[in-house]
């Protein structure tokens, strides 16, 4: 049960369980914005826990309820669970993009591109450097040892706090892949250690699946083999494992969820692929995803929790009973790029279409029938169409048919508002954001006034609540 803005969830960054209650880096924006979440009932609901609006990329927790969070090259402690951070001290001589933090047995561990793992024990008044390797990411084994997965596919395991590390080579390809390697490990009661690879934009905190796909290693960690027997494709972007049974999932892009047979020691598909055959649009296609091409828009419908998938010429529903993919085809047209597929509190749905000579807003009960809302809007015109808290809101940059600013509305297309209506001289509209933390609209309008005609640029803010 996790907070909404504007209709929409958040992300979790990473979650971390101390003083008795479960904490979480929570992110509801594209930028930095989010919050350190709170559960105290296991999950089940959750609290806001911090009044920075700040999204910690990681996220650790001491023995005795501190929590640590690093962001960029920065590096915060809390010792209020989360109400308030303090930004910790880092040496000048190894200030660097920090890629992940550990803390185990109340030592802080974190690792860095170009100065190795650096370890403190007084948290930040002094630095020691353990291990000279560049890695981005680290992971507790059971007896307080450590893995690290280092650049260029190699992987690092400690045992005794990072005195001595081992150090296994798994033989991928660098140049642009360098910062290829183990990224998710999963240590099993028998010890066996399962891992996806990965390779990515780092300093982004943004990791992509790789080509390389899943790992196994039944000593430790001092030596691994590919694992990949079942695998179409192996661009694995989550790993999932079943504490209660051990049985590990994972996702593997295009191609779904896939389960891991203990005893076969292969990937086996879970749910049933769609099957576009029977439609005659898609006549000579095989069953599965593809086909369906990568102009869509995915969300979930509100009232009954299934998600829909709209796209240029079917919307696909999954059926919560049958685990299967209903298709729903469309009429009286087909959408060329529909975009922001969004439902309202009552389960009707509202897509953008923005090309083509059908341009505009769109609603729909049943995802067959669209009906285009017709209420004197410059469909044409429209940009970055958002439908936030019952508003419907969209920016129109073309100041020739005077509709130049942001329109929007309450009542789901039936009357509209208009902002910057009159601006003296020639004019246009530039950028366009949705401010999910303040519930604001911004744009930029930039003017050519008489009588001197000099450039004037501005700033409008909408706020939605007071209008």
């Amino acid at each position: 049960n996790l907070p909404e803005f504007f209709g929409s969830k958040g992300a979790f960054g990473e979650i971390v369980v101390s003083d008795s209650a479960l904490y979480a880096s929570y992110r509801y924006s594209v930028s930095s914005q989010g919050e350190i979440m709170k559960s105290i009932d296991g999950g089940t609901t959750w609290s806001s826990h911090d009044a920075t609006n700040k999204f910690l990329s990681h996220l650790s927790s001491t023995s005795d309820g501190k929590l640590l969070g690093a962001s960029g090259k920065n590096l915060f402690l809390s010792e209020s669970g989360g109400t308030t951070f303090t930004e910790l001290t880092i040496p000048s001589e190894f200030i660097d993009l920090i890629t992940d933090i550990l803390v185990v047995d109340d030592v802080l561990y974190i690792s860095l591109l170009d100065s190795g793992v650096q370890s403190s024990s007084d948290f930040g008044e002094n630095w020691t450097q353990v291990h000279t390797e560049a890695a981005f990411s680290l992971t507790e084994l059971s007896n307080d040892r450590i893995i690290a997965g280092g650049l260029n596919g190699h992987v690092y395991t400690t045992s005794d706090g990072g005195s001595n590390w081992s150090d296994t080579d798994l033989g991928v390809a660098s140049g642009l892949f360098a910062y290829q390697g183990i990224k998710d490990v999963i240590e099993l009661e028998d010890g066996t250690l399962v891992a996806t690879s990965v390779w990515g934009d780092v300093y982004n905190n943004a990791y992509k699946a790789a080509s390389v796909g899943m790992y196994v290693s039944n000593d430790g960690g001092t030596t691994w083999v590919e694992s990949n027997t079942g695998l179409t494709a192996t661009l694995i972007s989550q790993i999932f494992v079943d504490e209660s049974n051990d049985d590990i999932y994972i996702y593997s892009l295009g191609k779904g969820v896939l389960k891991l047979d203990s005893e076969s020691s292969s990937w086996v598909p879970v749910g049933t692929p769609p099957d576009v055959t029977s439609l005659s649009d898609y006549s000579t296609a095989t069953t599965g995803w593809f086909p369906i091409g990568d102009a869509v828009s995915l969300s979930k419908n509100v009232t009954d929790n299934e998600l829909v998938l709209v796209s240029t010429k079917v919307t696909l529903v999954l059926n919560n009973e049958t685990d299967a993919w209903d298709f729903v085809e469309h009429d009286p047209f087909d959408f060329l790029s529909p975009q922001n597929l969004s439902f309202t509190s009552d389960g009707t749905a509202i897509v953008h279409e923005s090309l083509g000579p059908f341009q505009g807003l769109y609603t729909s009960t049943d995802y067959s029938n669209w009906t285009k809302i017709e209420n004197d809007i410059n469909s044409t015109n429209i940009s970055n169409f958002s439908y936030i808290d019952g508003y419907m809101a969209f920016f129109d940059n073309y100041a020739a048919d005077g509709g130049i600013g942001v329109h929007y509305s309450s009542d789901l297309g039936a009357t509209w508002s208009h902002i910057q209506e009159n601006i003296e001289g020639s004019y246009f509209g530039g950028g366009y954001f949705m401010d999910p933390v303040k519930k604001e609209i911004l744009t930029t309008i930039t003017s050519y006034p008489k009588p001197t005609y000099q450039l004037t640029s501005i700033i409008q803010v909408l706020n939605l609540e007071t209008k």
